[in-house]
């Protein structure tokens, strides 16, 4: 499979490319066109190629992680580990999914892990997330599970503060292996909530693509018809039995994995392991795993899918073949040179949309890896429908150009960098690996060979082929995967538009022509970069103060202002070993543009962002910033406008140079902003052909009015009317003059090295003006009730979304109660609407306490459910939200959710501390009041909750809104 372990998130978050900026250290121009050796033919390499006899040998285990087999057959996998510390990850990994049900099981395999948070011998009923929420854990964060074709994972986050905690959950996966209880009351019970499980899932418009995906891929396999949820028919006939032939076939310790990753002694785990596992034996048959394969067609494929439930078209081409074995070092080389040209091919696309060549909205690497027998790398290209039939050709004609001509030595350097860039910052992070991480692989591991090398090994092993592949070995691959596979093509689009998209019978026919089209070798651009800008002289500081010395709560920030009114906050921490986290911000936002302005304001930062930055192209800045690990985002809101991002320590200047650029040469270039346009206008025509953004659109029509800032998505005519000079003008308004601006970094660094940064790439930018102060234009809440019906979608999808404002303080002890009443509700819709009810599969309750532009308290509440069922379930959601509000929490109630963000407090991000410090430049006892949250939380009553729920869930003021099937 192209997502090798050797690479992890390197291939996903480095090397793939899309119309946004991408970004990386600091350089510039200089940027050359060259003809590419490969206009004449094959690449004529300058390097080697890499050494074909590099021996097949295993990859290397990470000597950290301890793993046993048990007499009885179960593997377990242990680390310890201190990212982020106080807590551990435990996982029981099945290995045994969908693909495994006998012919009249349908959807037994994922029913099945449902049941089992429904009741063990020692746990009945939902006794067990009773017991797991008295530790301080959260249903859906720390508790969950998956179920796919060829597996089924039980995950916990565990407290290990206390050592009881540690041995509860070890005792809980030792139930899950052995001692389901398959109570048929429950299984009757948990129909209705797999069933609004399917309604999102199979019967949704993703669940139709992965129809239409399987048709394509799984076509006469053992997968065919095996989706992990089933049908509704056989959910509604789940019975015990059913249920119970699958659990004591496949759960059993020869077929499972305990992995335990995070602050634990790995000696006393595993004695704790082997007392409770050991004893456990297989129940019923225990019959050998099956080999269990997907033998692609030799024969170019199509399907198509045209949806009336999508509004975005795209067309993916596939070259898809029989999965091998990665264990061995040669084999993820292998994968990992094949991956490259994936990439390069991405990068041609995506240039030639960027620069506005090519008609489409982006173009990307993806991948239809979907089961474990099939590796099948992809490039998909998202497009309208007038451009649908080009999107098909140029993909084709992509895929055979590297067929014919390979690639360019450009290109490729441009590709290595960024994945050598990837690799440096993995390894350079290695020591803060999070447990969940560790967690992941080492369950990898067990289910599907996935290699777990150790940071080093995997460093030099990355490396050693960065240093070596040359361009005659990416061709090599490609063609190698081009002649052992046959292309499959899948063609998605909105119903309505269906005669605009090529049809199956027309992507074969581009297949089979492709051979015989008059195509010539790209012309491979080189770029001779060297800086992004030349560092200005640096501005010292007018003050300097510290405004916190907390490094125990990683909390040391600093303050500097400089002359220009641009304000800095430093705070070194080791949260996340050679990182860091980027966000400013600056008053006005929305409140300050002209109403004429305001459709621009909003597609703005989107144009920006993909325009390039100085005098660089957004091709051009993509290349000279492969090497790099940056990203940095803007974004308007209300009140406010905002960079956020974060890079690498090795990479923070070029950081403070794309800031700075930002500032004083952003790009907004027209094939972005047509892009843009593109992008959002089928969503404009017709909001209701999405359900998600007609229920927005609903809500926010309901609680502001007709109001154009506040609106989800512009009006037609407001989208017609947006030029790009508007964009321009109001970004100069906005993101002008740094006077009233407060930039803050935290993570990994060096302060003398930041300080220096920021007085050449902050304290050097335009200042001047008078500060400005957003204005406040928003409406008040309905004075009563307000619901609305929306008709969008199709199928038996429909749910509630429902919003209350109430009236708050701003202070601390509102934003804790906030965070206890979100708990609190969500848990009790669980219990009731999820568990008691079975009318839904995931309930949701948020509250938290806005303070611009008006200081109050925000409810947000989402239910989904049947269509016939939707008024009943809002009816049974607003008495349990009454009830509430009338006579507020439980003790139970209320020590859960002390329980749960007691723990929570004890953990620490830097987005969580972005957050506070933008808030402390203006407002010093933000942080006292930060730290004071665990002080508050123990001081809680029921009484002073109880009143909190009054003010927050106001019964007789709030907007609801109904989306059913059109």
């Amino acid at each position: 499979m192209v997502t090798v372990a050797l690479v992890g998130a390197l291939l996903a978050a480095g090397c793939t490319n899309d119309s946004g900026v991408k970004t990386a250290p600091p350089k510039t121009q200089a940027a050359t066109t060259v003809a590419s050796s490969s206009e004449t033919g094959a690449p004529q390499p300058t390097d080697p190629p890499l050494d074909t006899t590099v021996a097949s040998e295993p990859v290397p285990v990470d000597g950290d992680v301890t793993i046993e087999k048990l007499d009885n057959g179960l593997t377990v996998y242990i680390r310890e580990n201190d990212s982020p510390g106080g807590e551990a990850q435990l996982r029981l990994a099945i290995n045994a999914g969908s693909v495994l049900e006998d012919p009249d099981q349908s959807a037994v395999a994922h029913f099945l892990e449902h049941m089992l948070f429904n009741g063990t011998a020692k746990y009945p009923a939902n006794e067990l997330i009773d017991a797991l929420q008295g530790f301080g854990m959260e249903f859906g964060a720390d508790i969950n599970a998956y179920t796919s074709h060829d597996e089924t994972v039980y995950e916990l986050t565990v407290p290990t503060a206390d050592r009881e905690n540690m041995t509860a959950g070890i005792d809980i996966l030792a139930e899950w292996l052995s001692a389901a209880t398959l109570d048929a009351d429950q299984v009757t019970k948990e129909r209705g909530v797999v069933l609004d499980e399917w309604r999102q899932s199979d019967a949704s418009f993703n669940g139709r693509v992965f129809d239409t995906i399987e048709k394509l891929f799984f076509a006469g396999s053992s997968y065919e018809g095996r989706d992990p949820i089933g049908t509704d028919t056989a959910i509604e006939a789940m019975t015990p039995e059913l249920l119970r032939r699958f659990y004591d076939r496949w759960y059993r310790p020869d077929n499972a994995a305990v992995v335990i990753v995070g602050d634990v002694d790995a000696t006393a785990v595993m004695k704790a392991i082997k007392q409770r596992f050991e004893p456990l034996a297989a129940r019923g048959d225990t019959p050998d795993r099956p080999v269990i394969g997907i033998t692609p067609s030799t024969s170019p494929s199509a399907a198509t899918l045209f949806d009336p439930d999508t509004v975005d078209g795209f067309v993916e081409l596939t070259l898809p073949v029989a999965a091998g074995d990665v264990s061995t070092i040669a084999a993820n080389r292998d994968q990992v040179v094949l991956a490259m040209a994936y990439d390069m091919i991405g990068n041609r696309l995506s240039d030639d949309i960027s620069r506005g060549e090519l008609p489409f909205t982006s173009a990307q690497v993806s991948s239809n890896n979907h089961v474990r027998p099939i590796d099948a790398p992809s490039i998909l290209i998202n497009t309208t429908a007038d451009s649908a039939k080009d999107a098909l050709q140029s993909v084709v004609d992509e895929f055979e150009r590297a067929r014919r001509f390979g690639f360019g030595q450009g290109e490729l350097d441009r590709v290595v960098a960024s994945y050598r860039s990837a690799t440096e910052s993995a390894h350079e992070s290695a020591d803060s690996t999070q447990d969940v991480d560790f967690a992941g692989q080492y369950v990898a591991n067990f289910l599907s060979g996935e290699p777990i090398p150790s940071a080093d090994d995997q460093f030099t092993m990355i490396t050693e082929v960065l240093d070596g592949v040359t361009r005659d070995d990416v061709a090599a691959a490609f063609t190698g995967r081009f002649d052992a596979s046959a292309p499959h093509v899948l063609i998605v689009g909105p119903q309505p538009d269906t005669a605009q998209y090529p049809t199956e019978s027309d992507a074969l026919a581009a297949l089979a022509a492709a051979g015989d089209r008059p195509l010539e070798a790209r012309v491979d651009e080189v770029f001779d970069a060297t800086v992004l800008m030349v560092a200005p002289e640096p501005v010292e500081e007018t003050s300097s103060d510290q405004l916190a010395d907390e490094p125990g709560l990683f909390l040391e920030p600093r303050l500097l202002t400089f002359p220009n009114g641009a304000r800095v906050i430093l705070n070194p921490n080791t949260i996340a070993a050679e990182a860091v986290a980027f966000a400013a911000t600056s008053p006005g936002g929305l409140s300050l543009v002209a109403d004429a302005d305001v459709g621009a304001a909003q597609l703005m930062p989107q144009v920006m962002q993909s325009s390039g930055l100085g005098d660089l192209d957004p091709v051009q800045l993509e290349a000279v910033l492969a090497d790099s690990s940056v990203e940095l985002q803007p974004y308007l809101d209300q009140t406010s406008e905002n960079l956020t991002g974060g890079v690498a320590t090795a990479d923070l200047e070029t950081l403070f140079q794309m800031i700075n650029l930002s500032f004083t040469a952003p790009r907004f270039e027209q094939a972005a902003f047509d892009n843009s346009i593109d992008s959002v206008r089928p969503y404009v025509d017709d909001p209701n052909r999405d359900p998600g953004l007609a229920a927005s659109v609903a809500m926010s029509t309901a609680r502001y009015g007709d109001l154009s800032r506040f609106r989800v998505i512009p009006t037609r005519a407001e989208l017609d009317a947006v030029t790009l000079e508007a964009m321009q003008r109001v970004w100069a308004e906005r993101f002008g003059p740094t006077n009233d601006w407060v930039f803050v970094f935290s993570g990994d660094f060096e302060a003398d090295t930041i300080t220096d940064l920021a007085r050449r790439y902050i304290g050097t930018l335009p200042g001047g003006g008078t500060p400005e102060a957003w204005v406040d234009l928003q409406p008040d809440a309905p004075a009563t009730p307000v619901t609305i019906e929306v008709a969008s979608g199709t199928g038996e999808q429909a749910g509630i979304q429902m919003l209350f404002t109430g009236s708050s303080d701003g202070g601390i002890v509102d934003s804790v109660m906030a965070e206890v009443l979100s708990t609190i509700a969500s848990s009790r819709l669980t219990d009731h609407v999820r568990e008691e009810l079975g009318a839904t599969y995931s309930p949701s309750v948020y509250a938290s306490v806005a303070t611009e532009p008006d200081t109050a308290i925000e409810t947000f509440v989402d239910v989904s459910g049947s269509p016939e069922g939707i008024d009943k379930l809002s009816e049974v959601v607003r008495q349990d939200l009454a009830d509430l509000y009338a006579n507020g929490p439980t003790d139970k109630d209320l020590s859960e959710a002390v329980a749960e963000l007691g723990r929570n407090y004890e953990l620490f991000d830097n987005g969580t501390l972005l957050d506070l410090l933008l808030g402390a430049a203006d407002d010093p006892e933000a942080i006292t009041d930060f730290l004071s949250r665990s002080q508050v939380l123990g001081d809680l009553t029921l009484a002073s909750v109880g009143e909190f729920a009054k003010r927050a869930l106001p019964v007789d003021r709030y907007v609801e809104v109904r989306v059913r099937p059109a």
